[in-house]
């Protein structure tokens, strides 16, 4: 038996033991005061819930726009520096045994971490089965920097790049033939359209990306000692509006390695990782030069205000983000 401290509650709420200095697998819990259906901003709502359960089946629909920046380090070379901007949508339905078994929906409630282990030649997966909806042959991306299209690679899913930029260390201009185009994803208001499809109606949908997201202290963090705590520090995006998702990922040796990944409010500024967390990552092992440790930190709007209507569609989701992700070793 243990008391459950006061103020914690969510969907997906960490829980871990330890055996002297070692923890052991991590869980979540739902959390309700009241003792009802759980909630979580960056989840789904008790209304979701009850409509899952009336229905017996949900149908979701996610729009996604994603600024990433990536930091790699090989010592004796330099930095490199990546940044890409693309856009993506998927239309699918979930039945409710589905959705209850699936360790891929939602996240960890704010303030918690979770952390999954996995094998590099068989990562595995969500193998909860869902059904693809079709919401048309293509959808329409308005935004400040133009019009673009969202091609659909199968039915239910729909991908642009939008725009792409690689800085080399003795090469600014990037490689030879590549070419770097302009930034698409910069504050400011974008929309979606969608003609309609066999399954979701025609629909119209819009998200503001605040003022950029910057990862503050990530110059500063060089290793990661898996015995102490990691301080992770933002400012920029929406702090009324976002929650800050915190990931890390290390490769050890035999090719066995674990993801952890934490979420905290973006109002906040801040997050400690404990060391309980850390210590349950593998040391990473190095391969051609380069640690096999990843560090990334990003934003994105809660997911009860980031809502859309379409027919066909019980939930639907446009969301923003701005990741920063860098290579360091994990000790």
């Amino acid at each position: 038996m243990f008391d459950i401290p006061d103020g914690v509650q969510g969907c997906n709420v960490s829980l871990t033991g330890r055996a002297q200095t070692s923890p052991s697998n991590f869980a979540t819990i739902a959390v309700a005061p009241s003792g009802g259906a759980c909630s979580d901003p960056n989840g789904f709502t008790e209304q979701d819930f009850n409509l899952l359960s009336a229905n017996g089946r949900l149908r979701i629909g996610n729009i996604s726009l994603t600024r990433a920046t990536s930091k790699i380090t090989v010592p004796g070379f330099g930095t490199a520096e990546s940044k890409s901007d693309t856009a993506g949508a998927s239309f699918i339905s979930f039945d409710a045994n589905s959705l209850i078994r699936s360790a891929g929906i939602g996240g960890a409630s704010y303030g918690s971490c979770t952390v999954t282990t996995f094998a590099v030649n068989n990562p595995g997966g969500n193998p909860v089965p869902f059904t693809p909806l079709d919401a048309g042959p293509s959808l329409g991306l308005s935004a400040t920097a133009g019009q673009f299209n969202l091609a659909r690679n199968s039915t239910g899913f729909y991908s642009a790049s939008l725009a792409t930029s690689l800085v080399i260390p003795g090469l600014p201009g990037g490689i030879p033939g590549q070419g770097n185009t302009p930034p698409v994803l910069e504050p400011g208001t974008f929309t979606v359209r969608g003609p309609g499809g066999a399954d979701v109606g025609a629909f119209e949908a819009r998200v503001t990306i605040p003022a950029n997201f910057l990862w503050t202290n990530q110059d500063a963090i060089t290793r990661v000692i898996r015995a102490n705590s990691l301080e992770i520090t933002w400012s920029g995006g929406s702090p009324a509006n976002d929650y800050v998702s915190i990931t890390g990922t290390s490769t050890g040796q035999n090719n066995v390695g674990a993801t952890f990944i934490c979420t905290e409010r973006a109002s906040a500024g801040r997050f400690s990782v404990p060391s309980e967390v850390l210590s349950a990552l593998p040391a990473s092992i190095i391969q051609q030069g380069s640690p096999q440790g990843i560090l990334s930190v990003a934003n994105l709007p809660t997911g009860n205000l980031a809502r859309f209507t379409a027919p066909g569609v019980d939930i639907g989701t446009f969301t923003y983000s701005t990741g920063h992700t860098k290579n360091v070793p994990i000790e």
